[in-house]
């Protein structure tokens, strides 16, 4: 049986508060424990993410969904290439400007529309309408 996220973010916590406890008993910094324990919350939330989309990339799943059978690691853009079957989108993809691009990498990570304006410093509105005339330009297709 599948746990539930707040099941998931608890055992998160038991666990990075060990790990604290035992830094802190090291002397590492209360600004470093600080940090790791963000960067590993940002990792466990994508995480869980990608673990409970299930479908395959498509042309017309490929904005929502991250294939569950894939193993292998994406670290950039052409990695997401890579996994694309259909060569119509392929194609498409890999024309698309680079903030583009940074979108659906980050869409593939499981960000939502807000984080990535935040991350990126574009409102949400404009990225939404990006992605909305990409599919239109792919349906065209």
């Amino acid at each position: 049986m599948r746990k539930k996220n707040y099941e998931l973010e608890n055992e998160f916590n038991e666990w990075k508060d060990k790990e604290d406890q035992q830094l802190r008993e090291l002397n590492y910094p209360e600004d470093k424990i600080a940090s790791l324990r963000k960067y590993d919350h940002d990792l466990f939330v994508n995480k869980t993410r990608r673990q409970q989309r299930k479908e395959q990339i498509t042309a017309d799943a490929f904005f929502i969904a991250i294939p569950a059978y894939d193993k292998k690691d994406i670290n950039t853009f052409m990695d997401l290439l890579d996994i694309v079957e259909s060569e119509t989108l392929f194609t498409m993809l890999k024309k698309t400007d680079k903030q583009l691009q940074q979108i659906f990498l980050l869409r593939y990570y499981g960000y939502e529309v807000e984080e990535i304006s935040n991350l990126l410093n574009i409102k949400p509105d404009t990225i939404y309408k990006k992605i909305q005339r990409f599919k239109e330009k792919l349906k065209k297709q």
